[in-house]
């Protein structure tokens, strides 16, 4: 096995000095491994893959996340609204602490690459259908309202009302169609790792979880919890989940059709005079839209649950 990131068995085993509290709302940071592989930028995208790879966790929970319809918007689409294929690190983050109830921008620290490990798999083929959209305007300047009987109603003007440039128009979005994937996924803090545990255990969740959109309603299905063992032995290994580009090499094989996404992997809290976010860096992943196993050159793969996977 070649030498990895130590920080995830540090944790893990509770050696580790380094605080796992987690305080809110997180403030930036610059922070190295100890490979001094990675540091996180002030506030600006590297638009590179992260080199560093997780060390394979002791312990990880397992679940399934399924929906109708799911929409992962890439960020470079602007007026046709397309998405990516495999959800972003960040959207699974989201959707998690949702389900903790964690309040929006206070969590990207417990899910960054030193405190978390997380693998995702695409358990059905991938389809999809382009849907338009108009989304309801509530610009003051755009709406007029109607005052009878104690009610007050409000409603759109009419494009002929608005001023040119500003009528609200339908916008097309492609939309995935009945999705299903597997999340492997590790934290570090002992107490929000077993929150999402009793959470999972009785289908429970602070806020609903979806897919992208909030109108992507999703499913959860809890499989257990799991003691990941490292894949041994020479040659290419099957993988049944995206690989990080950094994990090794994907083996090419003929009629196989393999998707490469970059996509954002961590976000960050900024105040410019209102507090927002940003991304602060991106990760590849190499997939198969029809669900199938890639063939991998790596030192990182897994086995959970009768899956081989690589966490990042």
């Amino acid at each position: 096995m070649s030498e990895k990131n130590t920080t995830l068995s540090d944790f893990a085993s509770g050696s580790s000095e380094e605080k796992t509290e987690i305080d809110r709302p997180t403030k930036s940071t610059n922070r190295d491994d100890e490979s001094g592989e990675y540091t996180t930028p002030n506030y600006e995208p590297t638009g590179e893959e992260l080199a560093s790879v997780h060390e394979i966790p002791e312990k990880c929970l397992s679940f399934t996340v399924t929906a109708p319809f799911a929409h992962f918007r890439k960020i470079e689409t602007s007026s046709t609204r397309l998405t990516y294929g495999l959800p972003p690190r960040t959207t699974l983050n989201g959707m998690i602490a949702a389900m903790l109830g964690l309040e929006v921008n206070s969590y990207y620290q417990l899910f960054d690459l030193t405190h978390s490990a997380l693998s995702v798999s695409v358990e059905n083929p991938l389809r999809d259908i382009s849907m338009p959209i108009k989304h309801r305007n509530t610009d003051p300047d755009q709406m007029k309202s109607v005052s009878g009987g104690g009610l007050t109603l409000e409603y759109e003007k009419h494009p002929s009302e608005i001023d040119e440039g500003k009528v609200h128009q339908r916008v097309a979005h492609t939309m995935l169609r009945d999705v299903r994937y597997r999340i492997n996924i590790w934290l570090s803090s002992e107490d929000y790792y077993n929150e999402l545990k009793q959470l999972l255990e009785t289908g429970e969740s602070h806020y609903t979880p979806t897919l992208g959109l909030s109108e992507c309603l999703a499913s959860i299905e809890y499989h257990g919890e799991f003691s990941p063992t490292p894949v041994d032995g020479d040659g290419a290994v099957e993988v049944d989940s995206a690989v990080p580009s950094s994990a090794g090499t994907v083996q090419m094989q003929a009629n196989t059709q393999l998707t490469t996404e970059q996509t954002p992997a961590e976000m960050e809290q900024v105040d410019d005079g209102f507090k927002t976010r940003r991304t602060t860096a991106y990760t590849a992943y190499q997939y198969r839209e029809d669900a199938g196993s890639l063939p991998v050159d790596t030192d990182y793969a897994a086995t959970v649950d009768e899956q081989t996977v690589i966490f990042k």
